[in-house]
């Protein structure tokens, strides 16, 4: 909450704001401690001077904290050479371990799992390529191939069998259902309400990071749902925002 307040467009975080916003929602523990941790965590850049007088401002992983890490709208409307990358891989049993690894890197990176152990992402793949390079990764254990299917299959294909869109549909179903379950307004200060609605939704929002490849506009699908619910959390983070920011001014 304490974050949020610090994002507030106009609003300068003092520290005498703040300290009235935990005398409010009665919380237990020492305010500057907890500021401590923000700032050793790189979350705020505060300034010189007594508690009371200085002002504490998001640093850029701060927001990245708040707003998610991840810029959808950047992702969704990146450009597309239309060309794929297949990731084809063989790993003995022996080495498990390292198979373990590759799955879990190609996952992490959005690739789609076309079949066995073939793995498909529309992005260059240059950046992993040279990771791999220095885990001794053998040709004969990984291959990455760039260009189109042979056989005639359209990008819509590709798609539907490389990533499991329905069930993506499902969490963004629940986010937004979640979205429209935040407190009301009024319960601000009864903040054990909305500090656990806050981390309910941050979580939410991670696991939907975590499954959504967040593909280029072109390879979309048609009731792909993904940016109705980004731009109704940017409305509904930025209300709380305000929200707090006014519970916090009032005397």
């Amino acid at each position: 909450m304490l974050l949020w307040l610090m994002a507030a467009d106009g609003i300068e975080a003092t520290g005498r704001m703040l300290a009235r916003w935990w005398a409010k929602t009665r919380r237990s523990g020492r305010l500057a401690v907890q500021l401590q941790k923000f700032e050793a965590a790189g979350w705020v850049a505060p300034t010189e001077g007594p508690l009371d007088s200085r002002i504490f401002a998001l640093t850029e992983l701060g927001r990245r904290c708040v707003w998610g890490d991840v810029d959808a709208e950047a992702r969704w409307t990146r450009t597309w050479d239309g060309k794929w990358r297949f990731a084809m891989f063989d790993v003995p049993q022996s080495r498990v371990a390292l198979r373990t690894r590759l799955r879990r890197k190609l996952s992490e990176l959005h690739f789609g799992w076309l079949q066995n152990s073939v793995w498909l992402s529309p992005d260059t793949v240059g950046d992993l390529v040279r990771q791999l390079t220095q885990q001794a990764v053998s040709v004969e254990s990984l291959l990455f191939v760039e260009g189109r299917p042979a056989a005639g299959e359209s990008d819509a294909e590709l798609v539907a069998g490389a990533w499991d869109f329905p069930k993506l549909a499902t969490l963004y179903a629940s986010y937004l259902k979640l979205l429209r379950l935040r407190p009301a307004a009024g319960r601000i200060i009864k903040s054990t309400d909305w500090a656990a609605w806050a981390d309910a939704e941050h979580r939410a929002w991670r696991a939907i990071l975590r499954a959504d490849p967040l593909l280029p506009e072109s390879l979309l699908p048609a009731n792909y749902t993904g940016r109705i619910a980004w731009h109704a959390r940017q409305e509904s983070l930025g209300a709380c925002v305000r929200v707090i920011a006014t519970a916090v001014a009032r005397d």
